[in-house]
């Protein structure tokens, strides 16, 4: 993605009231990442988020908390996936933060930090 349009993209998910299943097929960065998040903190129909995610351990664990702040603001939020199949290395300081951050979401049932299929 271009760091442009995927600003507009956001800035307009976070309005849209009818999409209900958001599947980026571009790998992200981080920072791409953080941006998602944007987008998904007030959106109140968005279902379900697959992605791709790659990142080293820094990288992967602040932009994962960024997501995990945003995804607890978020209402309608089912599942979160990153379809990427390797594991993400995250350091075991910031994994505690995210699980315990999305432990209590209401509506999040499934959220996979890779796709082990």
């Amino acid at each position: 993605f271009e760091e442009r349009h995927l600003v507009f993209a956001m800035n307009a998910l976070e309005k849209n009231k009818t999409l209900r299943n958001l599947d980026l097929k571009p790998q992200l960065t981080a920072s791409d990442v953080r941006l998602v998040s944007f987008g998904i903190r007030l959106n109140s129909n968005l279902e379900k988020l697959g992605f791709s995610f790659l990142a080293d351990e820094d990288s992967a664990g602040s932009a994962l908390l960024h997501l995990s702040n945003a995804i607890a603001q978020n209402t309608s939020l089912q599942e979160v996936e990153n379809h990427y199949s390797q594991l993400l290395r995250i350091n075991s300081v910031d994994t505690h933060r995210i699980y315990n951050i999305l432990n209590y979401h209401e509506t999040l049932r499934t959220f996979r930090l890779h796709n082990n299929e």
